[in-house]
């Protein structure tokens, strides 16, 4: 049965845990955090909050302003689009087939301990490059870690 999360919060921290086929969590003035999720959709938006989303993840939207964000899967990701403005982000993903990273910054730098190639287009390819990571960062760096 396919359950879906819906959660908007105006003040406070909210912490959500368990099964769903899709998610999504909004917060203003309040943390994001998961600590075991299964969700192979989810979709996380914090302002002047920080964003923890920890599970198993496939397609992960994250976006945050003022407050920083991490995303830790235990499975590799397909799809990651994130989106930060004075904020850090770090995702740690298990070695996998590969990702394809399109990076845009203003004030900011991308790290990783995977090894990277980067192409004419700007574009950072680990592997075969078949997941797609697209990230922006304002004021902030962006690094992924092996898991």
């Amino acid at each position: 049965k396919s359950t879906t999360l819906v959660v908007n919060s105006t003040k406070g921290n909210t912490s959500v845990d368990g099964v769903f086929s899709n998610a999504k969590i909004t917060a203003t003035n309040g943390d994001i955090t998961t600590n075991n999720i299964f969700c192979p959709i989810l979709a996380a938006r914090s302002v002047t909050g920080s964003v923890k989303i920890t599970g198993s993840l496939s397609d992960v939207t994250v976006e945050s302003t003022n407050g920083n964000i991490i995303v830790s899967s235990d499975i590799p990701l397909k799809k990651l689009m994130s989106n930060s403005v004075s904020a850090d982000t770090a995702v740690y993903i298990p070695s996998n087939n590969g990702f394809t990273l399109t990076f845009r910054k203003i004030s900011g730098k991308f790290e990783t301990d995977f090894i990277t190639t980067k192409t004419e287009n700007g574009s950072f390819v680990f592997g075969d490059g078949s997941a797609e990571f697209n990230v922006t960062e304002i004021s902030g760096n962006f690094n992924i870690y092996k898991k």
